[in-house]
């Protein structure tokens, strides 16, 4: 057990690299920094939850389904559990660059297992925590239940991600099992993640409309009930232990997740240096031979070589990439769907403002989410004296950086904004909304993310998982466009009618303003900010 919490204090100490920073003379300060900052980004993250939560609670209230509200939470955490747990399990718990170290220490194999896997279910506790604790309180202002139920609220919120994140962790190790028995492993289990993880969000959503009938307009808890049970297999056990305070429903869902829980850890443990051994073997096929050698401007020779870093680390694409594909996805199931969504979306939310810019925030999140220069700098790691030597200027190889962001993010929006504008049909301005905002958004992010990552660096990563999943540069920007796209879509839906455009041009030109300010801050800063990585 004292070996367990020793590693345990490691994969804690090591989280932000913030522990490295408090030890390296000059650098406490920036070291408190971070944790502020980080600090501050889960007060807002928080916070903003908890806004909508509440809007969540007061409408449920005012319809007399209360009672389904810590359900639906529940449901919500456990689904993004499971999605976030495919994305980053194979590199939590198979990938490392520091294998072998950590086996030479005097610690079991087993307990190094078990090490990893209270790691990953730490780190989705942690967003569970975020999500199901203002649910709690809002949900005791309105209700207000009994003792018991907090009891048994405490008790579920640990347990909820325990199912799920077994769940996720099989699911990645079968895709990168079956990604590696092919040729072009790296490509082939990158494929299958997005295919598994697409299916995934696309049977959801199938589920829920197929639930949106008739039936469930007449008896809508009920329908609601079932679709979420469709959605979380244990969401009715949930149901019965905190709303219905059932102690058989409490020891059956507790019993059903550490049993979950428990035998996946043995199992890990016992395979643990097996399956890690032949998830990192890499077979050669056929004899290298040297082939022509291809010439490109430098601009072009930069950006090519983003492209293979990215496409190199299956986490870094499926983090940043799957939010524009599923931007692009929902565009189209609201021309499948439109006749369905609209009536709903008028009901029970009480729209007044057009629908193209509400669609227009929805893009731009999406898009603002999907920061890949946010850790882009982190991720050359021992290689980035070779980017430093190279015979460019540093603002040459950090525009390529930018540009490739940019690559990645314009085309989805357009394409995203495009069916939805031949979908609803908009105004000019609302239009000018619909594709500026979406564009702006994936610009400033892109430069933002980048000047974070070149102040708020870590190179002694041992897996991409840290930088991508847990480091400072991946989280800020995210949390910040999160910030700035759903206040700014809750703003809109508060002005009148006549002045929904107001928002989101003003935004526009804000994030542009922004966005040029940081690429002039940039290019003066550009070579000092090289020369301090």
């Amino acid at each position: 057990m004292k070996k367990l919490c020793i590693l345990l204090r490691l994969h804690r100490l090591e989280l932000f690299g913030i522990n490295r920073m408090m030890h390296t003379p000059g650098k406490r300060k920036r070291a408190w920094a971070v944790i502020a900052l980080a600090a501050l980004c889960g007060v807002g993250a928080l916070g903003l939850i908890g806004l909508y939560e509440y809007f969540l609670a007061l409408g449920l209230n005012a319809l007399g389904m209360l009672g389904i509200f810590p359900e639906m939470l529940v449901s919500v955490a456990a689904l993004t559990t499971l999605v976030t747990t495919v994305f980053k399990a194979p590199d939590a718990l198979y990938k490392m660059r520091d294998f072998d170290l950590i086996l030479s220490l005097p610690v079991s194999e087993k307990t190094v297992a078990l090490a990893r896997v209270i790691k990953i279910y730490s780190l989705n506790l942690l967003f569970t925590l975020g999500v199901l604790i203002p649910g709690g309180v809002l949900y005791g202002i309105f209700a207000k239940p009994d003792v018991q139920f907090y009891l048994a609220y405490a008790l579920c919120m640990a347990l909820s991600p325990m199912v799920p994140m077994v769940l996720g962790a099989i699911i990645g190790a079968a895709l990168h099992l079956a990604g590696a028995g092919l040729k072009g492993a790296k490509y082939a289990g990158l494929a299958l993640s997005f295919v598994a993880l697409i299916g995934l969000m696309v049977g959801s959503f199938y589920l829920s409309f197929q639930s949106a009938d008739a039936a469930m307009l007449t008896d809508m808890a009920g329908g609601i009930g079932r679709t979420l049970s469709r959605i979380y297999p244990l969401a009715d056990l949930y149901h019965g232990a905190v709303v219905e305070a059932d102690p058989a429903a409490l020891a059956g869902y507790a019993a059903i997740s550490l049993a979950c829980f428990l035998l996946a850890a043995v199992a890990f443990g016992q395979g643990f240096v097996r399956l890690n051994t032949f998830l990192n073997a890499r077979h050669q096929a056929g004899n290298f031979r040297i082939r022509a050698q291809k010439a490109s401007p430098a601009r072009r020779a930069l950006l090519r070589r983003e492209f293979a870093r990215y496409f190199a680390c299956n986490i870094y694409v499926l983090n940043t990439a799957f939010g524009l594909i599923l931007a692009v996805l929902l565009s189209v199931a609201l021309a499948i769907f439109w006749k369905k969504i609209f009536p709903v979306v008028f009901l029970y939310v009480g729209l007044g403002n057009p629908i193209a810019v509400l669609a227009a925030f929805g893009l731009a999140l999406f898009v603002g989410m999907s920061c890949t220069t946010g850790v882009s700098v982190s991720l050359e790691g021992k290689n980035l004296w070779i980017l430093k030597t190279l015979p460019v200027s540093p603002m040459d190889w950090m525009l390529a950086k930018i540009r490739m962001n940019l690559w990645l993010s314009i085309p989805c929006a357009l394409i995203g904004s495009t069916i939805v504008a031949l979908v609803i049909r908009p105004g000019l301005g609302a239009a000018i909304v619909l594709f500026a905002l979406p564009i702006s958004s994936a610009a400033f992010v892109a430069v933002f993310g980048l000047v974070v990552n070149l102040k708020v660096h870590r190179f002694d990563w041992v897996s991409e998982m840290r930088v991508v999943k847990q480091s400072l540069g991946a989280m800020l920007p995210v949390f910040l466009m999160m910030l700035v796209e759903m206040g700014g879509g809750y703003l809109a839906m508060e002005v009148s009618s006549m002045e929904h455009l107001l928002v989101p041009f003003c935004l526009i030109a804000a994030l542009l303003l922004s966005t040029g300010i940081l690429l002039f801050l940039l290019k003066s800063k550009a070579e000092k900010w090289a020369r301090n990585l």
